[in-house]
């Protein structure tokens, strides 16, 4: 009997197919991002990976007969620094005879984790009282060093009244109800304010203290207090003081005037106190 072994020669070249994966940022050495797998028609194979560009950073590291690719080196695994690797990646069947290759673009995307809070700072603004419903008080804007958030607003104190309220996307203070908008009850509320980031993963949160400060409009006019009607005693010069209440707040700086035929007779303080420029003499009321 005579047996013929037929001996196998390298007549396909291996074929691997490009790829994509995903691992998150700050992943630990060693962890696992993905695996190439190449095919070859020919029987006899043995398969070699190897990292051929694009890895310069030294992230990453392909096993040489598995295909699998882990993180070598987790330093530069930043999303704040670098989105995404590209990788090429050479695969040889090892013959027989003389070895076939081929290559395949290999492309990390490095998503992001949650690393950093957001920063709210305190601010403070001013409103005028009485302001229309969804009037501007003012926007406060958080920052995040991650490079993917979602900033979401809220009031979470402060706010019983109901006078405001926020845009939860981009943090612009309204009027929302007037009706307590008024200085004479409030000189100012203090709001306390969240942002959230929305993740990636878990959110992080901070918080912040604004004070809007209600600015007073003149609303009233000054009313007298004071009799209208004054008696002098024969002999003296002091006929009074006039006195006026001003239901504005902040208490206002009241200015007095004199008018009339007989103003230049009399002399009147910034206080409101009123004199006779002459002693008065009954029996010639005239003076």
């Amino acid at each position: 009997a005579v047996t013929v072994n037929i001996t196998d020669v390298n007549e396909f070249a291996p074929v691997l197919n490009d790829a994509s994966f995903d691992v998150v940022e700050n992943s630990a050495n060693g962890s696992a991002v993905g695996t190439v797998t190449a095919t070859d028609a020919d029987a006899t194979k043995t398969f070699n990976y190897s990292i051929t560009a694009g890895n310069e950073l030294g992230i990453f590291v392909i096993h040489e007969t598995t295909g699998a690719i882990t993180v070598l080196n987790t330093t530069n695994l930043d999303h704040e620094s670098i989105s995404g690797v590209t990788l090429t990646v050479l695969v040889s069947d090892g013959g027989p005879g003389t070895a076939r290759t081929d290559a395949a673009t290999v492309t990390v995307s490095i998503t992001d984790a949650n690393e950093f809070a957001p920063v709210l700072n305190d601010v403070s603004f001013s409103i005028v009282e009485n302001s229309a419903n969804g009037s501007a008080v003012g926007t406060v804007t958080a920052t995040d060093a991650d490079a993917t958030k979602t900033l979401n607003y809220s009031i979470t104190a402060g706010n019983e009244l109901g006078i405001f309220e926020i845009n939860e996307a981009t943090g612009a203070i309204t009027v929302l109800n007037k009706t307590n908008l008024d200085r004479e009850l409030i000189s100012a509320v203090t709001l306390t304010l969240e942002v959230s980031d929305g993740g990636p993963g878990t959110a992080q949160t901070d918080t912040a203290a604004v004070t809007i400060n209600v600015t007073g409009v003149n609303e009233f006019a000054p009313v007298f207090t004071s009799p209208t009607t004054l008696n002098v005693a024969q002999g003296l010069t002091d006929v009074g003081t006039v006195v006026t209440t001003d239901a504005d707040q902040p208490a206002q700086t009241v200015t007095y005037m004199k008018s009339g035929v007989d103003a230049g007779k009399f002399t009147m303080t910034a206080g409101g106190v009123l004199t006779l420029n002459a002693v008065p003499d009954f029996g010639n009321p005239a003076d």
